[in-house]
């Protein structure tokens, strides 16, 4: 995902071979073994997990166009994910957890309202894919479907709801939802 974001950075990419790198990359932590176990089905296990990764990715990097909004909501998801591992004694991804709370919480020093330094792309699509693949990592040691679903579901509210409102709006005005 970072060098998707990149690459967007650096030379801008269409919309459609921005997603077709999203679901590159998505598709390669699939391979890697990352997946919910939501349904019975394989096959619609991968789709749900595809579907979140992108689309938690995207809801992070629509959130960066507001100076700390993208970076504080990813600390809180941060400190929660961390927390959660640790109450697990999962100690490699309590670490990774913690490590990503330490690099946005410096990041955010310098993000806040005027921003003096901002993600980019590169920024808040690695965000967004690290976290959702966090979520995954914690929901695989879930005991039960409330920490199954809703936990990551309510952690990452703020993203799911703003991606959902802004796809709607666009959709409504007649725009194209990638503008």
């Amino acid at each position: 995902m970072f060098v998707v974001g990149l690459y967007d950075d650096l030379r801008h990419l269409n919309p459609a071979t921005k997603l077709l790198g999203q679901l590159a990359a998505a598709a390669t932590a699939l391979f890697f073994g990352y997946s919910l176990h939501f349904f019975t089905s394989p096959p619609l296990d991968a789709v749900l997990t595809v579907l979140w990764i992108v689309g938690l990715t995207n809801a992070v990097n629509l959130l960066d166009n507001m100076d700390g909004l993208a970076g504080g909501i990813a600390l809180i998801a941060s400190c929660y994910l961390a927390f959660y591992f640790y109450q697990h004694q999962d100690q490699p991804h309590t670490w990774l957890a913690l490590a990503l709370v330490g690099a946005v919480a410096g990041f955010l020093v310098f993000n806040f309202h005027p921003a003096a330094i901002f993600m980019g792309d590169a920024g808040s699509l690695f965000l967004g894919a690290t976290l959702s693949l966090l979520a995954i990592q914690a929901h695989g040691q879930a005991s039960n479907i409330f920490s199954l679903v809703a936990v990551p579901t309510c952690l990452l509210l703020v993203p799911i709801l703003d991606t959902g409102l802004v796809t709607l709006t666009r959709v409504l005005r007649g725009q194209p939802i990638s503008q």
